[in-house]
Parts: C-alpha cells; sequence; structure tokens
C-alpha cells in the first residue's frame, strides 16, 4: 500500500513545487505502463519522459503529478539475465 496525501505547510509538509529540489521519485511497476500515463495525463499529470522500451526489459515513463511529484511507471517487457543486461548497457555508449 502507499499512502499520499497533499502538501500541509503548517505541518512543514511542501511538495516540491514550493522548494527548488525534487530529491525523489516514486518508481512504479504496473501491469501497462502505458494506459496509466494515460490516465495519469487525464487526471492532470503531465508528461516528463515518454513510454519507451528500455534495455534492462522495461517499457517506462516519467510523469509529474500536478503537486509536482515525479514518477517513473513501468511494466516488464522481457526478461534479461544480468550479462544480457550490461551488454546492451556497453552497447548503448560505443
Amino acid at each position: 500500500m502507499l499512502l499520499l496525501s497533499e502538501a500541509y505547510p503548517e505541518h512543514g509538509i511542501l511538495g516540491p513545487q514550493t522548494t527548488e529540489a525534487n530529491g525523489i521519485a516514486i518508481h512504479l511497476h504496473v501491469n501497462d505502463a502505458d494506459e496509466l500515463a494515460a490516465r495519469a495525463v487525464a487526471a492532470g499529470a503531465t508528461i516528463v519522459r515518454e513510454a519507451a522500451d528500455q534495455f534492462y526489459g522495461e517499457r517506462s515513463c516519467t510523469i509529474r503529478d500536478p503537486f509536482g511529484h515525479e514518477w517513473i511507471i513501468g511494466h516488464e517487457i522481457e526478461k534479461v539475465s544480468p550479462e544480457e543486461m550490461q551488454r546492451r548497457f556497453t552497447a548503448m555508449f560505443n
């Protein structure tokens, strides 16, 4: 379970949009990242990074909610061994 709330400045709980830095991003693994991102955008979020297939076997995107929190939303698209992941990572920079 994940419990979230709005900012409560009167209790010292501030949202990222009220400060200079956003020190965290929440990474959620879901069944369908594209579908959840579309629902989030319909509810007021903005896309920071469009959904794309990643070298480590996940399809993911980044959204920013109306309070300024960034969420990485992804789902597994394939099982990737550590060796294959390293090979793909190295190939990206060669």
